[in-house]
């Protein structure tokens, strides 16, 4: 009894140094998560004061504005600009940036994976300016976002709520899981009051498309938890998964002696995420000197 008692003493010890341990690791990872989250805020915030500080939007500003904010931050995969163009300029725009060097450019609508050229409509927001401007980005260019079933909700709900908003998760050039992140530009210098307004006067968007694995990886930082990050949308669904560390509710997990969670919600903005992690104790954490010394 008396070692069965000890031994119990010294799983209870044991595991509450490892909660102390745990609590202190899923805080700053949440911080981690939560400061990034912010900085896409603050980066998408900053690409639309510069193209409404400019009375013409230049390629080659925008261009190295972007490879800043793509150069700290390596979760952030592309910037995007969109202007508005109204159904009855679509022709006039096309001709332009056919004049501009791009013999191909149409107004486009995207099906699965291909681009084709889009119906007539009162208004168009075609991607013109995404960085990096690679093989894999060049056939979006002239690619409407707004007649996008999965984009269009979180770009429509940034222009009415002149807040970031974004989409649903997506795999993303076929490769990473992750996001867009839209930001509209108004006419002026102040944000409209009112909804219709805000549709009335909006300018262009700006879109950031952010890696939600690089994210994670980067907050987690070798810290030794499993996380899974989800998105709730802002419609009431339940919350859509992420990305999450190869680990998250692994079979060694749930076979361990006890598992450690903590969930928490991060808001910003139009934006509402949740953070899951898990640490395993196994028996291998206890110390078991004061169990050896009951015999001695």
């Amino acid at each position: 009894l008396l070692t069965a008692a000890v031994t119990l003493s010294t799983w209870k010890d044991a595991l509450n140094d490892q909660r102390k341990v745990f609590a202190a690791y899923s805080d700053a990872v949440r911080e981690q998560v939560f400061a990034r989250i912010k900085t896409g805020d603050e980066m998408i915030t900053s690409l639309g004061t510069l193209v409404n500080s400019a009375t013409h939007v230049d390629a080659d500003q925008f261009r190295l504005f972007s490879e800043e904010l793509l150069r700290r931050h390596p979760y952030l995969l592309s910037t995007s600009y969109l202007p508005r163009i109204p159904g009855d300029q679509r022709r006039g725009f096309e001709r332009t940036r056919y004049e501009a060097g791009f013999p191909g450019f149409a107004v486009t609508d995207r099906s699965g994976g291909d681009y084709r050229v889009a119906p007539a409509r009162a208004q168009y927001f075609p991607l013109l300016f995404i960085e990096p401007f690679e093989p894999l980005s060049v056939s979006m260019i002239g690619f409407d976002v707004l007649a996008d079933t999965r984009l269009a909700p979180s770009a429509q709900l940034a222009i009415d709520s002149a807040q970031p908003g974004a989409a649903d998760p997506q795999l993303i050039e076929g490769r990473v899981w992750g996001y867009w992140l839209f930001s509209p530009v108004y006419a002026g210098k102040g944000v409209p009051a009112s909804t219709e307004e805000r549709r009335q006067s909006v300018n262009a968007l700006v879109a950031l498309r952010i890696n939600a694995e690089q994210l994670l990886a980067e907050s987690l930082a070798r810290r030794p938890l499993a996380a899974r990050l989800s998105m709730i949308p802002a419609r009431g669904e339940p919350s859509l998964k992420l990305a999450a560390s190869h680990d998250f509710d692994a079979a060694s997990v749930n076979r361990s002696a006890s598992v450690l969670t903590q969930s928490s919600d991060i808001n910003s903005g139009n934006q509402r995420f949740r953070l899951d992690l898990q640490q395993a104790v196994s028996w291998r954490d206890i110390n078991y000197l004061p169990v050896i010394a009951v015999f001695l």
